[in-house]
């Protein structure tokens, strides 16, 4: 029985030890096999670490490693960067100590920011970096660096352009307004914020109808759609006279030249105010209407007198010569008519100086003699509708608009073979406005800038007050022309110049 024991426990002696030695080689071979399999990876990892296009440093237990392309950024070889004292020192110089935490991957946990920097090469330039540190595991860090030199470079020249063209568009003496295509305002510079009294803060984000007043303002963003369906340029890439609208309500001439910013569907608004033009063209143009009442004035007085007295004379001595029996009776009955002749043209050339009285009813009463002569002289039914009465105390205002409507009567007759011809005048708040309508065959739409039919004359005329004169194809048939202009009240009418004598009034004689 004894010996069966020890037999029994050498064996199971022996093994525990066979098992023990089987679990020490699997546990050698496994060792092996994982460092036959570790050994390619090592290697893939340093190659693609030596591959990276950007600076790559490999940081072991307080050991640097810089890949090909950390060297090429600084300018150092690895061996003269071996620690991370080492490559502050050589990076930042005398900065070196507070800079070093940047390098402390304890506040890199890969969620935050990375570090801007700016190092110092070993040729000489400093360049400025973009640091980021990532954990690999407790002793080993990667740092990567982004070379930001020549980006920051492009970034500033860009910065420095912008301010360059911004000082420009801000010390340009003429307005101008960048908008979207939905007509939003997106820049406003320091001339229209002078021009029409808002600042830019006030503006940017709200539609530039915001600056127009009627009709323009409703007309704006339908003009838009069109342009962008259509490519049809009426405006855009061109320029034309419009009514802006300042912040306390007042309107002003104003010339604008638009551009569209290819590609990027915005447009561009340079905008020139008339007013002051206006105001010399208006002064010119009273000094004018003066001085054809002071020439009538003169030309009445003296060869319409002189031809009164000729007249007279004829009369009398045709008058003898009849009773006497002369045959020289004919030829003076002739000289009589001859100077009745004379005087009639004289009347005619100074109704074409002045049309119309420099009376607050002197437009109205022009106007209504134009429709009775057009009646009358030329068989076309002609209307004059003025209800309530409207009286124009400015004798500038009132013969521009009496010359529009003159020239619409006449484009009418001569282009239109109408029956009939509506003239209207007036007032509503604080625009005068005028319209000529007729049924004839129509003149269709004519834009800005046409040659034919006077239009321009008569837009040209408008503008001068501050206002504008349209045509466009009349409802049922026929045209229809609106004039409308800032209404001027009765402040003018002390500045006035004295009326003409009443025999001068147009359709009277002499």
């Amino acid at each position: 029985m004894a010996k069966a024991s020890a037999r029994a426990r050498r064996s199971k002696t022996q093994a525990l030890a066979a098992a023990r030695a089987a679990e020490s080689r699997r546990r050698r071979l496994g060792t092996a096999k994982g460092r036959l399999a570790a050994a390619p990876v090592g290697e893939l990892y340093r190659q693609a670490l030596e591959s990276l296009p950007v600076a790559a440093v490999l940081v072991v237990s307080g050991r640097l490693r810089m890949n090909r392309a950390a060297e090429a950024m600084t300018g150092y070889r690895r061996s003269e960067l071996a620690t991370v004292a080492a490559w502050c020192a050589a990076l930042h110089g005398a900065e070196a100590s507070a800079l070093r935490p940047c390098y402390d991957s304890g506040s890199h946990d890969g969620t935050g920011p990375p570090v801007s920097l700016a190092i110092a090469c070993k040729d000489g330039p400093t360049r400025h970096v973009r640091l980021t540190i990532r954990r690999l595991n407790e002793s080993c860090d990667l740092w990567v660096l982004i070379d930001l030199t020549e980006h920051d470079q492009a970034e500033r020249t860009l910065r420095s352009s912008e301010d360059y063209l911004r000082s420009i568009v801000d010390t340009a003496p003429d307005g101008i307004i960048t908008i979207d295509e939905h007509g939003t305002i997106e820049t406003f510079n320091a001339a229209a914020e002078r021009m029409f009294g808002y600042t830019a803060g006030e503006v940017v984000g709200r539609n530039v109808r915001l600056l127009m007043p009627p009709p323009y303002r409703d007309e704006h963003d339908g003009y838009i759609a069109r342009y962008l369906k259509t490519r049809e340029k009426r405006v855009i890439g061109g320029g034309r006279e419009v009514v802006g609208l300042r912040k306390d309500g007042t309107t002003f001439p104003v010339r604008i030249a638009c551009g569209e910013i290819v590609g990027h569907r915005r447009f561009t608004g340079v905008l020139h105010d008339l007013t002051d033009r206006r105001k010399l063209e208006r002064r010119l143009a009273e000094i004018q209407l003066q001085e054809r009442r002071h020439m009538a004035r003169e030309i009445h007085d003296d060869v319409g007198g002189h031809l009164t007295g000729v007249g007279l004379l004829m009369q009398l001595l045709s008058t003898k010569l009849k009773e006497a029996g002369s045959p020289l009776a004919v030829k003076g009955e002739e000289i009589v008519s001859a100077v009745a002749t004379a005087h009639e043209r004289l009347r005619a050339t100074l109704r074409g100086w002045v049309p119309l009285e420099a009376t607050p009813e002197g437009l109205r009463v022009a106007l209504a003699d134009l429709a009775m002569d057009c009646d009358t002289r030329l068989g076309i039914r002609c209307r004059f509708e003025c209800d309530p009465p409207v009286d124009v105390p400015d004798p500038v205002t009132g013969l521009h608009v009496f010359r529009i409507a003159q020239e619409a009567v006449n484009n009418a007759v001569r282009h239109g073979t109408p029956k009939q011809i509506t003239v209207s005048l007036a007032r509503a708040a604080q625009v005068l406005e005028v319209t000529v309508s007729d049924d004839g065959c129509g003149l269709g739409e004519i834009p800005a800038g046409h040659p034919g039919t006077g239009l321009e004359g008569m837009r040209e005329r408008a503008r001068l007050l501050g206002g504008e004169c349209t045509i466009e194809p009349r409802e049922g048939g026929g045209t229809f022309v609106r004039c409308w202009v800032p209404w001027r009240g009765s402040e003018v009418a002390a500045t006035a110049p004295p009326a003409l004598n009443p025999q001068m009034r147009p359709g009277r004689p002499l």
